[in-house]
C-alpha cells in the first residue's frame, strides 16, 4: 500500500492551528523511526544504525536498558523543514527520509548537542555502524 502525505493549503501555517500541524508532523517523523520492517521490532531491535558501544553493551547485556532511540536529524528541525517545502511533495519526502534513528548509550546521547544529523555523532566523537551495510 502507498500513501502520500499532502498538507493542505487550506491550513495557513500562521493560524491558530499550527501547533496541532507541527505536533501530528513530529509525531510521524517519531513513528517512521520506530515502525516496525522487515528487520525491525521495535525502537531499538533491528534498527539500522548504532553506535559501536550501543552495540557492544547490548550483545554483552542482552538488555535495551540504558540505550537511548535517538533522531539523527533532530524532529523540530524536520518539522521546520516540512513547513517552509511549502507543499512540495518532492521536497517532504526527501525531509522525511531524513527520519532516522540511531540507538547509543545513555551516555553518548548526553554529548550529541553540536550539529546535526550524522555531523552531530563526528563532532562528539561516537563510532556508529550501519547494520544493513554489515549483512
Amino acid at each position: 500500500m502507498k500513501s502520500t502525505l499532502l498538507l493542505k493549503k487550506e491550513i495557513p501555517i500562521t493560524s491558530d492551528l499550527k501547533w496541532l500541524l507541527e505536533e501530528q508532523i513530529s509525531n510521524w517523523i517519531w513513528k517512521i523511526t520506530e515502525a516496525p520492517g522487515p528487520k525491525r521490532s521495535t525502537k531499538y531491535i533491528g534498527q539500522r544504525y548504532w553506535s559501536k558501544a550501543a552495540l557492544e553493551y547490548y550483545q554483552k547485556t542482552n538488555s535495551t536498558k540504558g540505550l537511548r532511540h535517538e533522531h539523527v536529524y533532530g524532529r523540530k528541525k524536520l518539522v521546520e523543514e516540512i513547513l517552509a517545502a511549502n507543499n512540495n511533495e518532492k521536497q517532504i519526502k526527501e525531509i522525511f527520509n531524513k527520519a532516522e534513528a540511531c540507538v547509543v548509550l545513555h551516555e553518548e546521547h548526553k554529548n550529541l548537542s553540536e550539529g546535526d544529523g550524522w555531523e552531530k555523532y563526528k563532532i562528539a566523537g561516537i563510532e556508529y555502524l550501519d547494520l544493513l551495510e554489515d549483512d
